[in-house]
């Protein structure tokens, strides 16, 4: 259980995803990328499929995705009002969204763009 009134100050990336959703498949390697450039600056990266644990877990065994993930995630979904997947979001250090993003394309230089803007 993560709450994000414990990550303040610290810059987050969410990506909401599913595990039969292709396009949010195809967005991960650039993704894990992302994750090496900025881990070392702080930068907190969250996935946040509504997959429950085990079809979780069972999907990244054999489609690696680095960023922490937080299954059973239907609920923030909704809160977020993200209805298409993939979608990355990225909060700055005072907890507001600075970047949302809807669909993987062109996500290597537009997340890294987003989060170089709030370092």
């Amino acid at each position: 259980m993560v709450n994000l009134s414990q990550l303040k100050g610290k810059i987050v990336v969410l990506n909401f995803w599913f595990a039969s959703c292709v396009p949010c498949r195809e967005e991960m390697p650039a993704l894990n990328a992302i994750k090496r450039q900025f881990e070392q600056k702080g930068v907190v990266f969250l996935g946040l499929p509504p997959d429950d644990s085990d079809r979780t877990s069972k999907f990244l065994t054999s489609t690696p995705f680095n960023y922490i993930q937080l299954p059973n995630a239907g609920k923030v979904h909704t809160a977020y009002k993200v209805t298409t997947c993939p979608t990355s979001m990225v909060i700055d250090k005072n907890g507001i969204i600075s970047f949302i993003q809807v669909t993987g394309q062109d996500i290597d230089s537009t997340l890294s763009a987003a989060i170089r803007s709030v370092l």
